[in-house]
């Protein structure tokens, strides 16, 4: 039989009592309910209703789903922690400081559902969440990338540390990657993340397109609102990073290779590290959400803290480890 409704309550009536209509053997062998409206607002929505088949006593089977119980398309934001002033993200250190709503919009499909078909369009929302272009910077649909870099006067990023972008993104996005001129930004002695966005829609000229992709990167010589902070990534292509807060915590210790791990920490960020799309809980550090777990890992907390010299004296990790690869792999393989 076909039952008709226009509301996901009666249609949840209507397969309960044909569920248990089944189970007192009330139906005939098979019997298919079709809600026009679709049973979250779609489009229909078939169920099979089976006595004593396959789905078990009173089973419901969607097509292309599981058997023994009814599945749909979920969603909603994976959560995370990130500049809060942002539609998700600024970047907070030590604990839950600085948490906001950050993660991976939209989320995935329910289990159970049909499989196969294409590849969802790659994400081009460069003002979107830290993370939520994390599948597209790491697949290879897009392979090439322009990285921005706009500074204050008289501050600039390192040779290494634009190498190791450059590589980085090679490595992990299979992208040709070119570094672009930027502009100078004005000075001043503490930004909030209000401020980095202001400065970011006013200055920055390179932005993502299906030919291409953007990265931003602005070198600043004062310090974050958070002053904890020596980098920080504020949506979902660009961040900060404070040389002078960087630099007065290392007490004479090599500056680069500080400065490189810090860029390389807020790259990751980018990527969707650490758990920031829901596929990273198993190395999360739980006292330093939406980072490492490691203290090899350049996505170690510590990493992006004016605390680095102290924690890392024989120099920071500058580089991703097993469980952040396998992390990006399970973004990758996401959508």
């Amino acid at each position: 039989m076909t039952v008709t409704s226009t509301t996901r309550a009666r249609a949840g009536v209507m397969v309960a009592a044909l569920i248990m209509a089944s189970a007192a053997g009330a139906c005939d062998d098979q019997d298919t309910i079709m809600f026009e409206g679709g049973v979250d607002g779609g489009g229909p929505s078939t169920f099979v209703i089976e006595p004593d088949g396959d789905g078990g006593p009173g089973g419901s089977r969607a097509p292309g789903g599981g058997s023994g119980g009814s599945s749909a398309n979920g969603g909603g934001d994976a959560g995370g922690a990130h500049d809060p002033g942002n539609e998700g993200a600024g970047e907070g250190t030590g604990g839950e400081a600085g948490e906001g709503e950050q993660g991976e919009e939209g989320g995935g499909s329910g289990e159970g559902g049909g499989g196969g078909g294409e590849a969802p369009a790659p994400v081009l929302d460069d003002k979107g969440r830290v993370g939520s272009m994390g599948r597209t910077l790491l697949r290879t649909e897009i392979s090439n990338a322009a990285i921005e870099i706009d500074a204050t006067p008289g501050e600039s990023l390192a040779g290494a540390s634009r190498t190791a972008l450059q590589n980085q993104l090679a490595e992990h996005g299979s992208k040709s990657v070119s570094i672009v001129a930027g502009s100078a930004l004005p000075e001043q002695s503490v930004y909030t993340s209000a401020d980095l966005r202001s400065l970011m829609n006013a200055h920055r000229s390179t932005w993502s397109t299906n030919e291409r992709l953007g990265i931003y990167v602005m070198v600043l010589s004062g310090r974050h609102e958070d002053d904890s902070v020596v980098g920080v990534s504020f949506n979902a292509t660009s961040y900060a990073i404070f040389t002078e807060q960087l630099s007065g915590g290392l007490l004479g210790l090599n500056y680069v290779s500080y400065e490189e791990a810090v860029v390389v920490h807020e790259l990751g960020h980018l990527f969707g590290l650490v758990n920031l799309t829901g596929h990273g809980a198993f190395h999360e550090d739980p006292a330093h959400k939406k980072h490492s777990a490691n203290e090899g890992s350049v996505m170690f907390w510590a990493v992006e803290s004016t605390l680095v010299g102290d924690v890392f004296e024989g120099g920071p990790p500058r580089d991703f480890d097993a469980d952040d690869e396998q992390e990006m792999e399970a973004i990758r393989r996401s959508g």
